[in-house]
């Protein structure tokens, strides 16, 4: 399965994160595929990002603290 999602990532990212000719999908899946990755290149900067610097990708995250529960909300807006 990891092998798969790795091959599918590398294919996105070698035609400019584009997937069937979409931009927006090749994001989506690079994300469901590699989410650890890609938050690493959004927070460092990936020259291939380029929905990100266009301003056409938004992402928002805050902390969620209860005396329940810890966790992240994270909204993302394309």
């Amino acid at each position: 399965m990891g092998e798969g999602f790795f091959r599918i990532k590398r294919y996105i990212v070698m035609n400019n994160y584009r997937l069937a000719g979409s931009a927006v999908l090749g994001n989506i899946v690079a994300f469901l595929v590699d989410p650890v990755n890609e938050v690493v290149g959004l927070i460092g900067g990936n020259p291939a990002r380029k929905l990100v610097k266009e301003k056409k990708l938004q992402i928002q995250s805050m902390p969620v603290i209860t005396n329940q529960t810890l966790g992240l909300n994270v909204q993302v807006t394309f």
